[in-house]
């Protein structure tokens, strides 16, 4: 009898094993990354440290740059908010680099606009909100706007929930991406060199957040020659969404009116707290504007987004532009990370509109430094450093 109990717990343990060490093996890499680092470890490095935060297992963008923005020690007089497409924005581009915080990745759909804006204290409000507006917040098809759990979805976000939701996705992730080698353990041991890296996108791809809250694209940007570096190379991605209509590129005929509201409401409290807004539409790589103009039949909504937006901008004393083709600021398709990313460089050239058109932004550049930064900028890129 003793001996068939014992032979059930060997044989409890030798089918056990296997998950053991595929839950102790995962753990430690993601240990290993700092991709179960709690973001605040990001949070105190000091501003201008050549340091990049790029989890793989974790989309925590809500509770990184609500913390960041909260835990600095001079809140930012000007603020960038937004979705991805928001990110290229950097502190290097203002005379006084604490002036500025990119929290682009804050809000993924127009009511999180109000979520994100109702967690400042309003002894903290900045001076001015720089707001990028995702085209596909307007479009039903993408966001119907439906109660998904709102504020309280947004709050659950906002929560330490997500280091154990890296941790549950990435257990049996990590043993995939070794499968695919797409990590390399001695490469992770050998991560040391002049920018720290924390998390793995960060360690084997170079890309993440840096402490003024923009992203750096460092696969690109390293090795712009190679076609495996972009994952949407020469647009096939972006394009392909565009032939299915899907993934934000949903074919849309009218402007969502609910979208419109929102964003009234959202001015309307930026209005309450004194905050001056400056409202943009984003960039898209100038082939795929291109291509979308040709489908105006299935993208009405895209192309009678500018005159709706500026009236109600308008109505609040805001300024508001619209550069969804990066050609009309002296972009190209060079320039673009994706079909509807602009790299920095982009960003600088947007920047540089913004403020020779807005005398209240203005006052915190110097537009001829900018002017010749970017003149003397020999990547495609980048035009600063990533700790100026």
């Amino acid at each position: 009898m003793a001996a068939d109990v014992k032979k059930f717990y060997i044989k409890i343990l030798l089918f056990s094993l296997p998950v053991i060490v595929i839950f102790s093996l995962s753990t430690f890499v993601m240990l290993i990354s700092g991709e179960l680092d709690s973001v605040d470890n990001f949070i105190k490095q000091p501003a201008g440290e050549k340091v990049v935060l790029g989890l793989a297992y974790s989309s925590s963008f809500k509770v990184l740059k609500l913390k960041m923005l909260l835990e600095k020690p001079q809140f930012p007089t000007v603020l960038s908010l937004g979705d991805s497409r928001v990110m290229q924005f950097r502190s290097a581009f203002f005379n006084d680099k604490t002036v500025f915080f990119n929290a682009g990745g804050g809000v993924e759909k127009i009511k999180e606009f109000k979520y994100f804006l109702n967690k400042i204290p309003l002894e903290k409000n900045p001076e001015i909100l720089i707001v990028g507006l995702d085209h596909c917040f307007f479009n039903s098809k993408w966001d119907n706007l439906r109660d998904d759990g709102g504020a309280s979805k947004f709050e659950h976000q906002l929560s330490d929930e997500y280091l154990w939701d890296a941790w549950r996705y990435g257990i049996m992730q990590v043993i995939i991406d070794l499968y695919n080698k797409k990590i390399n353990l001695k490469k992770l041991f050998d991560a040391g060199g002049p920018i720290r890296k924390i998390g793995l996108n960060a360690i084997f791809n170079g890309n993440g957040f840096i402490t003024d809250g923009s992203y750096y694209y460092g696969k690109i940007i390293s090795d712009p020659g190679n076609p495996e570096s972009y994952h949407d190379f020469k647009f096939r991605d972006t394009f392909d969404r565009i032939d299915k209509g899907i993934s934000r590129f949903e074919y849309g005929s009218e402007i969502s009116s609910g979208a419109l509201k929102e964003l009234k409401a959202f001015l309307e409290e930026c209005k309450s707290r004194n905050i001056y807004v400056i409202g943009f539409l984003p960039p898209f790589a100038h082939g795929v504007f291109e291509k979308l103009k040709t489908m105006k039949d299935k993208y009405g909504y895209l192309f009678k987004l500018e005159p709706a937006i500026k009236k109600i901008f308008n109505e609040f004393g805001y300024n508001f532009f619209d550069v969804s083709d990066m050609r009309d600021v002296g972009s190209s398709d060079i320039e673009a990370i994706d079909g509807f990313h602009g790299s920095e460089k982009t960003y600088l050239r947007i920047f540089i509109k913004l403020i020779e058109n807005d005398d209240r932004l203005k006052k915190y550049s110097d537009i001829n430094y900018l002017k010749r930064r970017l003149k003397e900028s020999k990547s495609n890129f980048i035009v600063f450093e990533i700790n100026e």
